[in-house]
């Protein structure tokens, strides 16, 4: 539902090579609706909160959630936000299916919930599923890039970043999955004086929850774009993951996005995506204004 990516798109448009040293502090909104291959829509509103610190080669950056959920109870946002996709698909050891929705632009994606869907079954007739709503802090986000290479407005950019995502968003609530998520990528981007292609590879751990067994999920990116004048850029992503069940569908996204300098110190950024597989949201689309110190 990924949850922007904190997406490895809206990374891209605050990579380490953009800006000088110094503190930059952001919020966002993303939305987010898909049925993830049930009859039951889930919709996925993601409230970022990020401070970010660049110092020489290296950018810190700690992002805080706010969550709203509204949807049947089988899917739990979380996972690493700017990771990649989150994982899909599978049955759990209570019967509730595994599904998790995006980690590509709103930071979420992540596991099944242990708490199935309330069902109520009136004159012997057909069972409905009782939608909820849900809502509250989401997984806190730490991350740490290393700028390895820095090409300037020609040439080659590299980045490595780490990230982990500590377990604060309520598990009872169906909010998180209750466990700690780790993740390595690297990011190669190639700038032609104005026109870029980028691609990213990075590979997730997922902390697993009792009686759920989950495989570590392979991600990755590819796209470009192209920065219309110094303040102005835009671009497209393709986005894809591995699937954390056996057998089930692979997360894959493509997305539209761009971004304006609105004065030296605020930065307007919008990002637009659709889900390729029932693993992915059906449609989806987030603003973040950044302000830099």
């Amino acid at each position: 539902m990924k949850f922007v990516k904190k997406s490895i798109v809206l990374l891209g448009l605050l990579s380490t090579n953009a800006f000088a040293d110094g503190f930059s502090a952001s919020v966002g909104g993303d939305y987010s609706t898909g049925d993830y291959g049930s009859s039951e829509s889930t919709k996925v509103f993601y409230m970022p909160f990020s401070a970010r610190y660049e110092t020489g080669a290296f950018t810190y950056n700690v992002t805080i959630p706010w969550l709203r959920v509204t949807g049947p109870g089988d899917i739990i946002p979380g996972g690493l936000g700017g990771s990649g996709s989150g994982s899909s698909g599978g049955t759990g050891s209570n019967g509730c299916t595994e599904i998790s929705g995006k980690g590509l632009n709103s930071g979420s994606g992540g596991g099944r919930n242990n708490s199935c869907p309330t069902t109520t079954t009136a004159g012997g007739g057909a069972s409905t599923t009782t939608r909820i709503t849900e809502s509250g802090i989401g997984d806190i986000v730490a991350a740490a890039t290393y700028n390895a290479i820095d090409g300037g407005d020609n040439g080659f950019v590299v980045d490595f970043t780490g990230r982990i995502k500590l377990p604060t968003a309520s598990e009872s609530k169906g909010l998180g999955s209750g466990k700690t998520d780790f993740a390595v990528q690297v990011n190669v981007d190639k700038n032609f004086n104005g026109p870029y292609v980028s691609a990213g590879l990075g590979y997730k751990i997922l902390g697993e929850p009792s009686g759920v067994s989950y495989d570590n999920v392979v991600y990755g990116s590819l796209g470009g774009g192209y920065k219309l004048a110094k303040s102005t850029e835009v671009g497209a992503s393709y986005d894809w993951a591995t699937a954390a069940v056996d057998g089930a569908t692979r997360p894959q996204e493509l997305s539209i996005y761009g971004s304006h300098y609105l004065s030296d110190n605020y930065k307007l950024s919008g990002v637009l995506y659709t889900g390729l597989t029932d693993a992915s949201p059906d449609v989806g689309g987030g603003l973040t204004l950044s302000y830099y110190f």
